[in-house]
């Protein structure tokens, strides 16, 4: 959980909005993601997402999404956070006082956040190649 930085290469000079547009296209229509916030905030486009909801809280699977993108040179400067730690802290505190099995599912969900970080700066790469 936290924040990120990678700076990608951007060889073929695509629009940082475009580029935005594009991947909050791709979280919501391959990975069911809604789209909180899109657009430009300063020097940043940024791209906010969230799957949230009771179950999801009480079962550790809450999953939110910052991305800022921002163009340099010839490069774009991609920053992920993925939310708040204390919503996962929640769900493995409630997971420990009502049902403990729970905290297999809140730890996978912490898990699996950091594994799409990863996802979504490959996407971001191979968007940027195109």
């Amino acid at each position: 959980m936290g924040v990120q930085v990678h700076t990608i290469s951007n060889r073929h000079s695509m629009n940082v909005e475009n580029l935005g547009n594009n991947l909050a296209d791709w979280l919501l229509s391959d990975h069911h993601f809604p789209v909180k916030q899109k657009g430009w905030q300063g020097n940043s486009y940024v791209v906010s997402v969230s799957k949230s909801g009771f179950f999801r809280q009480i079962s550790g699977l809450v999953f939110e999404y910052k991305i800022e993108l921002s163009k340099t040179d010839n490069s774009v400067v991609v920053t992920i956070d993925d939310g708040d730690i204390r919503k996962q802290l929640a769900s493995l505190g409630v997971a420990w006082f009502i049902a403990w099995p729970m905290l297999v599912t809140a730890g996978f969900g912490m898990y699996s956040s950091g594994e799409f970080r990863k996802e979504i700066f490959s996407k971001i790469e191979s968007l940027l190649q195109k």
